[in-house]
This record gives C-alpha cells, sequence and structure tokens, in this order.
C-alpha cells in the first residue's frame, strides 16, 4: 500500500505499478501483502521425477539446488517430498523460503536451473509423456544409436581432455617434459572417469569435506575460496581449462582446502579413487613423481595450510611429509612401504 484516502487505496503491484482501487471494492476483495509485516515468504516448485530414482535421491538433490542459491533462506531450511504417483513418473514438490518472493520469478528460475544439473549429476531422468509421433522418433534414434558406438565416443572426448590438462602435460612427465603415461593407458582410465556439468554459482566442493576423487576443467573457469583462521579476508584464485583441483584431498587424505565455486558454466572430468589407484601402478616412478609434486606444494603453502579450520587438530607437517604420502601411495597399491 502507497498511500489511502476516505475514497481510494494506492496499491504498488510486485510489477511496480501504482493502481488506484476504490475503497468500496478494496473492502470487498483479498489484498496479498508480500513485504509486511516481514517479506519472508515460502516458495513452492513442482518437479517429475521417473519411477526408477529413488525418493530419497530425488529429495537430496532438490534440497541441494534450493541451498544453491544464496537468496534461499537457510532457517527454515528447504524441504521437500513426494505427492502423487503419475502415470509416466512421481511429482514431488519442493519448498523453500526467500526475503524475495514479490520478485520471484528470477529466483525461482534460478531453483529450477539448479535443479536441471543436480539431476544431471545424479543421473535423475525428469519423464515426460509421449505421443505416438515423439515414441516412434524416439525409437527411431534408438536403433541408430545401437549402431553405433557412443560410449566408445565418449571415452575419446574423455581421452582427449584428460591428455591436455595439466595433470598429463606438466606432472606426469620425465625430464625432458615428454609424458610417460601412453594414450592407450590414459584411455582405460578415461573409462572409469565422468563427465559432471555444473552451472554459474553451484559450489563443486566446499573446504573441510572429504575428498575422494580430483577433477579436470574441460570448460569454463571456477574459483576458489581458502578461509584462513583469524584472517577476515579468505584467500581466493581462479582456474581453467586444463587444471587439476581437488587434488590435494585425495592425494593426502586430507580434507578440501578451499571451497570451488562454478564463475560460469563448468564441465569438469571426475576422477575417481579407482582411476587414482589404477594411475599409481601405471609406472613404478609414479607414486615417488606424485610424492614430490605434493609435497613441494605442501612445502610452499605449509604457513597458510596451517592456518585452514579444514585440517581442524591434524599434524599436517606430518601427514605431507614425501615420506607419508609416499606411503599412502604404497598402501592404495597394497604394498608395503
Amino acid at each position: 500500500m502507497v498511500a489511502t484516502t476516505w475514497r481510494e487505496t494506492r496499491l504498488r503491484t510486485t510489477g511496480g505499478h501504482i493502481i488506484a482501487v476504490p475503497n468500496s471494492k478494496l473492502a470487498e476483495s483479498i489484498v496479498n501483502n508480500m513485504t509486511r509485516p516481514t517479506p519472508v515468504r515460502r516458495h513452492a516448485l513442482n518437479v517429475g521425477a521417473s519411477y526408477s530414482d529413488e525418493p530419497a535421491a530425488v529429495i537430496a538433490a532438490l534440497t541441494e539446488s534450493a541451498l544453491s542459491v544464496p537468496e534461499v533462506l537457510r532457517d527454515p531450511p528447504p524441504s521437500a517430498f513426494v505427492t502423487e504417483y503419475k502415470d509416466f513418473g512421481i511429482n514431488y514438490q519442493l519448498r523453500f523460503w526467500s526475503g524475495r518472493y514479490f520478485d520471484r520469478a528470477p529466483l525461482e528460475g534460478d531453483v529450477n536451473r539448479m535443479i536441471w544439473y543436480q539431476f544431471k549429476r545424479r543421473g535423475i531422468e525428469i519423464p515426460f509423456p509421449m505421443s505416438d509421433k515423439l515414441l516412434n522418433d524416439f525409437m527411431e534414434v534408438v536403433a541408430t544409436q545401437r549402431k553405433q558406438a557412443p560410449e566408445e565416443r565418449e571415452v575419446e572426448r574423455r581421452l582427449g581432455d584428460l591428455a591436455a590438462s595439466e595433470f598429463v602435460t606438466r606432472i606426469l612427465t620425465d625430464e625432458s617434459g615428454q609424458a610417460i603415461v601412453t594414450r592407450e593407458e590414459l584411455r582405460e582410465l578415461a573409462k572409469l572417469m565422468r563427465s559432471m556439468p555444473y552451472t554459474r554459482g553451484e559450489t563443486v566442493f566446499r573446504q573441510g569435506d572429504a575428498g575422494e576423487s580430483c577433477y579436470v576443467i574441460v570448460r569454463g573457469r571456477v574459483q576458489g575460496c581458502i578461509a584462513y583462521e583469524g584472517v577476515p579476508e579468505p584467500g581466493r584464485f581462479t582456474a581453467g581449462p586444463g587444471a587439476v583441483i581437488g587434488e590435494m584431498s585425495l592425494i593426502t587424505g586430507l580434507p578440501r582446502t578451499a571451497t570451488i565455486t562454478a564463475d560460469e558454466e563448468v564441465e569438469l572430468l571426475e576422477i575417481p579413487g579407482e582411476a587414482f589407484t589404477r594411475l599409481l601402478g601405471l609406472r613404478p616412478e609414479i607414486p615417488g613423481i606424485l610424492s614430490r609434486v605434493v609435497a613441494g606444494r605442501a612445502a610452499a603453502n605449509s604457513a597458510a595450510l596451517d592456518k585452514l579450520k579444514a585440517a581442524g587438530a591434524a599434524d599436517l607437517g606430518k601427514t605431507l611429509q614425501r615420506a607419508s604420502i609416499l606411503q599412502r601411495f604404497l598402501a592404495l597399491l597394497g604394498r608395503k612401504p
């Protein structure tokens, strides 16, 4: 409400327009005030998922999607639940709160965008009804794909991304700068990896999380943020295509030392622990090379690492010594130090 007189009341709409309403009409109407006594309001989004996806996994993806948007309030926390079983899928409702309900379209659009990426990474299918024509077109595509080798094409794409990364071109090299692993060996590793899309503003991992994989940046840029105890301004850095992120946690077993967020549309190639263990076994010298690299990075950043909350009470100096890292590698390979 902007102003009122004995004759009319002026209201501001959510679109910013001022309208004059006769008081006689206003007395007969219901008026929703989006800002008073508090602007905090609840949003509700309806989303469908296939019957093959576990409800618990879908609910986790929905709530995580809401939490990925900064304007969504953490208290009250987002929630999601099953609402209906339909012919072609299960319907869910995601509820979350914000102080911007009057400007809800872009906010709800951001949450919907996050849902697509969450579902894509988790392999959750969004169902849709099929007409006869659409079904015939779909079956034709399936028949065509059966004659091809889509998995082989995907592996080749991962292989190219891995071979071009600094992990291979700068770390896994000999004294002359030549890669010490062959393309065929990398192809076998690429079969164990997967591509993971992230959208602008999404968090890849947070400082203090457990780290069981590392990532090669295929497309886009990410921003890293390292919070230091007792330091008001966190350290920040950026990384782009070809860079490797998250390798310190995978190699050392320590928690993540930074929070990584997508600056734009980003595609990452995930290197899980199994692929990393196989990499260690390709050449006898690889555990030594990686232990030297990690120990060198740790020594250069030891002062900063000692301040990280993510490390807690861990003895970083001992954990990040080359001998300790090498022992961890040998244990992964089932060898005695």
